[in-house]
């Protein structure tokens, strides 16, 4: 017995908000790139169910790759000639993070978290032309631009 498309299909489900771990894919459609083989995952660490020191310790061997802004450690990998690899590779760095958070022997409890690399991306990061903020004085709202009719408010004035 042929089973059609339509009995083989299932319906769409979107990913749930509980996936802890967020991964991303570089393609380039109909060309081989090299960057084409790099995957990046995403995860914040207070997500994972660890203890305050446990997560510390995550995030002291998560180094620059920890963003104490979002609380968010970003890896990424292109070792290996195909994504599945290193997905594969990923995961496998990930697990041994997490082995090495969770080992009670040394909690790293003296060592403080280090952010000025995140200091220094906010220096990068800072808009060419400063944010002015004007006094509320100078304000002209006779010169301020007319909102536009939406299609549907137009639609209603319309005579029946």
């Amino acid at each position: 017995m042929k089973l059609t498309r339509v009995e083989l299909a299932s319906p769409y489900r979107p990913p749930s908000d509980e996936s802890v771990l967020t991964f991303k894919y570089n393609t380039f459609l109909g060309e081989d790139h090299p960057a084409g083989k790099k995957v990046t995952v995403q995860f914040s660490p207070s997500e994972l169910g660890l203890t305050a020191a446990q997560k510390h310790k995550l995030c002291l061997l998560a180094g620059a790759r920890y963003n104490s802004d979002t609380d968010v450690v970003t890896i990424s990998s292109s070792k290996f000639p195909q994504q599945a690899q290193n997905k594969r590779f990923l995961g496998d760095i990930l697990k041994s993070l997490l082995e090495a958070a969770r080992d009670e022997s040394d909690t790293f409890a003296d060592v403080p978290l280090e952010t000025r690399h995140m200091v220094a991306k906010r220096r990068r990061n800072k808009p060419v032309r400063p944010r002015v903020e004007f006094p509320e004085a100078w304000n002209r709202p006779q010169d301020a631009p007319k909102p536009k009719d939406d299609i549907v408010s137009v639609i209603h004035r319309l005579p029946l």
